[in-house]
């Protein structure tokens, strides 16, 4: 019975695996659309520069993240390869 769980436990970590990076790319692409959609918008409704600023940290911070989580996955999978 042991084994089973083992088992069923990889085939979760397995599929969890498969969509990390799916979700990641979906992340990346919110992040730089957002990006976009904050400095045209506030390019056009005159908001501070202070406000792009602070958009521009918070969508290097998320694509650091994303980086990070993304170097992870390329370990594991490098791991399951040998």
């Amino acid at each position: 019975m042991e084994r089973e769980r083992t088992t069923a436990g990889s085939g979760a970590r397995a599929a969890r695996g498969r969509m990390q990076p799916q979700m990641l790319a979906l992340v990346i692409i919110g992040v730089f659309l957002g990006w976009m959609m904050v400095n045209q918008l506030g390019g056009a409704a005159g908001l501070p520069p202070e406000l792009a600023l602070v958009a521009d940290l918070v969508c290097l911070g998320v694509l650091g993240w994303a980086l990070v989580r993304l170097i992870g996955i390329w370990r594991m999978r490098r791991e399951e390869g040998r």
